[in-house]
C-alpha cells in the first residue's frame, strides 16, 4: 500500500462514514448508526428471525443437513475445513522457525498459500446458501434498515432513495471494506502509529464512544493494541518478523502455546503441590475424556517416548499370552533399575 493510499484509508476511518459519488455533482454519506439506532438495527434483526422462523425458514443446521442430503457438502469437506485451520496454523509456526533458512521458508510459503486458498475455496462454498436460512435473513434485514437509515445527503438529511438503488449501494458498502491484511499494514505503519501513540496520550480517539466505533475504527484498535503488546513483549522478535504477517502469527501462536502450557503446569502443581507426590516417579491425576489429553500434554517429550513404548511392550507381551504385564517387567523399568544398580555399584566402589 502506497503512503498517500495509507493516508487516504486513515482518514476515512477516522471520519467514520463511507462516501458514495453518484455523479461529479453529487455524493452520498453512509454513517455508523448511533446507539439509538443500533438498538433499533438489532431489534429488526431479531423480529426478522423470529419472522422467519414462524414462516418456517430452515436454520443454520438444518441447511447444513440440506447441502449434505443434495450432495453440496459433505462431513469430509467439514473435516477438511478444520483440517486445513491446523495446517495453516502449524505452516506459520514452521515459517517463524525456518528464520535464515530461505529455500525452507519458500517451500513453507507455497505451502501455506495453497492451504489458505483451499480453505478460503471451502468456507466459500460452506457460506454460499447461507442466505436461505433464519439468520441469512435477518442479516440482510438488519442492513436494508441501516443503509436506509443511515445513508444522508451532503447537508446530514436522510437520502431518499432518488438516484441510485438500495442493493448497489450495499455493494459499495461491502466493497469498500478493508480486510485483516489491510488493516494490519495501516495499524503498523505511518501515519497511523504516530496517531494511535499520541491518542494513547490525550487519551481522545475517534471522538466517539466505543459502542458506536465502526467496525473498521475497532479492528484497527485491536491490531494497534496487538502490536503495542508486541513491541512491548520481552521476546519482541525483530522488525523484520514484525512487517512479516505471517511469520508475526507463527512468533504469536508459538507464545499462545508457551502460555497455555505455563497455565496447564501451574494448574498441575496445585493437584500435585504435595511435596510426596510431587517427587514420586509416576502421578496419576483423575479425570474425565475431555480433559485427558491436557493432562497428558504435561508429560515432556521424554515421558511420551517411554508411554509409547511401554504401549508398545504390553501388547507385543499380550500377543505373546501374557494376559498382565507386572510394572518390573517393563522394558523401560527393568533398564532404569539396572542403571540405579551400576550407579550404586560405582559409588560403593568409589568409596573403597
Amino acid at each position: 500500500m502506497e503512503p498517500y493510499e495509507r493516508e487516504f484509508y486513515i482518514s476515512r476511518i477516522c471520519a467514520g462514514y463511507i462516501k458514495y459519488k453518484i455523479n461529479p455533482e453529487l455524493s452520498i454519506y453512509v454513517h455508523p448508526l448511533t446507539i439509538d439506532q443500533q438498538y433499533e438495527a438489532n431489534e429488526v434483526f431479531r423480529d426478522a428471525y423470529n419472522e422467519a422462523l414462524l414462516s418456517e425458514v430452515i436454520t443454520g443446521e438444518e441447511c447444513m443437513e440440506m447441502l449434505k442430503d443434495i450432495d453440496l457438502w459433505s462431513d469430509k469437506e467439514e473435516e477438511s475445513l478444520e483440517r486445513l485451520g491446523k495446517d495453516i496454523e502449524e505452516l506459520k509456526v514452521q515459517l517463524y522457525n525456518a528464520s535464515f533458512r530461505n529455500e525452507l521458508k519458500n517451500t513453507i510459503r507455497k505451502a501455506l498459500s495453497k492451504a489458505k486458498n483451499k480453505f478460503l475455496e471451502l468456507a466459500s462454498k460452506r457460506a454460499t446458501y447461507d442466505f436461505l436460512t433464519c439468520k441469512g435473513y435477518a442479516v440482510f434485514c438488519r442492513y436494508n434498515w441501516t443503509l436506509e437509515n443511515a445513508t444522508k445527503y451532503p447537508d446530514d438529511s436522510t437520502y431518499d432513495w432518488e438516484h441510485v438503488d438500495l442493493n448497489s449501494v450495499l455493494s459499495f458498502y461491502h466493497r469498500e471494506q478493508l480486510g485483516d491484511e489491510q488493516l494490519r499494514e495501516l495499524a503498523k505503519t505511518e501515519p497511523w502509529r504516530s496517531i494511535w501513540s499520541s491518542s494513547k496520550k490525550n487519551g481522545a480517539i475517534f471522538n466517539r464512544c466505543g459502542v458506536e466505533l465502526t467496525e473498521e475504527q475497532r479492528s484497527l484498535i485491536a491490531w494497534s493494541s496487538m502490536y503495542d503488546n508486541v513491541y512491548e513483549s520481552m521476546e519482541c522478535p525483530p522488525d523484520n518478523v514484525i512487517e512479516d504477517d505471517d511469520v508475526l502469527d507463527g512468533w504469536l501462536i508459538i507464545q499462545k502455546r508457551k502460555r497455555e502450557e505455563e497455565q496447564k503446569k501451574s494448574s498441575a502443581d496445585n493437584v500435585i503441590g504435595n511435596s510426596k507426590i510431587n517427587n514420586a516417579d509416576e502421578v496419576f491425576i483423575m479425570t474425565d475424556p475431555q480433559s485427558a489429553k491436557d493432562v497428558d500434554s504435561l508429560n515432556d517429550p521424554v515421558t511420551q517416548a517411554t508411554k509409547k513404548a511401554r504401549v508398545k511392550d504390553i501388547k507385543r507381551r499380550e500377543k505373546a499370552g501374557k494376559k498382565f504385564t507386572k510394572h518390573a517387567k517393563l522394558k523401560d523399568v527393568k533398564r532404569r533399575v539396572a542403571m540405579e544398580a551400576n550407579q550404586k555399584y560405582s559409588k560403593s566402589m568409589k568409596g573403597r
